[in-house]
């Protein structure tokens, strides 16, 4: 249980005494350390270190009359329990502790955030540059393909027509000659 909240009930059980004196139900005003301990559920030590504060405030007092070694509540004990003081102290600790947290797990959780925006940006990047990458070299080697088919063409091995004579194809002359069957290719000036 949380320190507040046992303080908390230290006030409840001496405001309730303190009460029930004010009322003459009681005669008694102090509560003894055992029963405090067991209401609290703390050991004696435990109680001295919550109820320093509580002294302090002077909220409580020491009780030492009519065979009661303890503790009572003063009126100032009274209105912190009523307006349960201790309860809302502890609440405002945990929501400070809830405030701490979130404002270091919120940076975290947007420096993953970044990240991942970052590494999914770089991935489809990447990927957009396969593809370019891709394309660039199926079209490099279309461009091989037709240099290469061109070369072919070109370095054929001459042939000859019906008349015997040695074709070449083109050799570079203006004006071509057809001996021979009109489908017959074009012939060089120079014949061998």
């Amino acid at each position: 249980m949380n320190r507040d909240k046992k303080r908390h009930k230290i006030l409840e059980i001496l405001s309730k005494q303190f009460l029930a004196c004010e009322a003459g139900s009681e005669r008694i005003l102090g509560v003894k350390f055992e029963e405090i301990t067991k209401y609290v559920g703390c050991d004696e030590k435990t109680l001295r270190e919550l109820s320093s504060i509580l002294y302090e405030n002077k909220e409580i007092g020491y009780h030492d009359a009519h065979g009661v070694t303890g503790m009572y509540s003063k009126e100032a004990g009274v209105a912190a329990y009523s307006d349960r003081k201790y309860l809302r102290l502890a609440y405002k600790n945990k929501i400070d502790k809830v405030k701490d947290i979130i404002q270091i797990v919120i940076p975290i959780i947007s420096l993953l955030i970044a990240l991942a925006a970052i590494f999914f940006k770089v991935e489809t990047f990447n990927r957009e540059n396969e593809q370019k990458f891709k394309i660039l070299e199926e079209k490099i080697k279309r461009l091989e393909n037709k240099k290469s088919n061109k070369t072919r063409n070109v370095a054929q091995p001459p042939f000859q027509d019906i008349a015997g004579f040695s074709v070449a194809g083109r050799c570079g002359f203006t004006k071509k000659y057809y001996i021979g069957r009109a489908n017959s290719a074009p012939l060089s000036s120079a014949t061998s």
